[in-house]
C-alpha cells in the first residue's frame, strides 16, 4: 500500500519563511504526489519520502483506506 498510494505534500517556502532575514519577495510553491516508499526499476526501495508538516488530505481511495 505504501508503494502504491501518495504522499501529497505542499510547501510555500515564501509563506513559511516570513521570519527570514533576508526579505524574500519572489514565491515559491512545492507540490508532490509520489508513494511514500519509491521503488526502482527492479522493485527496490529507492526512496522513502514523509513529511508530517507538509503533508495535504490523503487521496487514498475510500474502498481501500481500512487496508491502508
Amino acid at each position: 500500500m505504501l508503494s502504491t498510494y501518495g504522499n501529497n505534500q505542499e510547501r510555500d517556502l515564501l509563506a513559511s519563511r516570513q521570519d527570514a532575514a533576508q526579505g524574500h519577495t519572489q514565491s515559491l510553491y512545492l507540490a508532490q504526489a509520489q508513494p511514500i516508499i519509491q521503488l526502482d526499476k527492479d522493485g527496490g526501495v529507492a526512496r522513502i519520502q514523509y513529511n508530517e508538516v507538509f503533508r495535504t488530505p490523503s487521496t487514498v481511495p475510500y474502498s481501500d483506506f481500512k487496508a491502508w
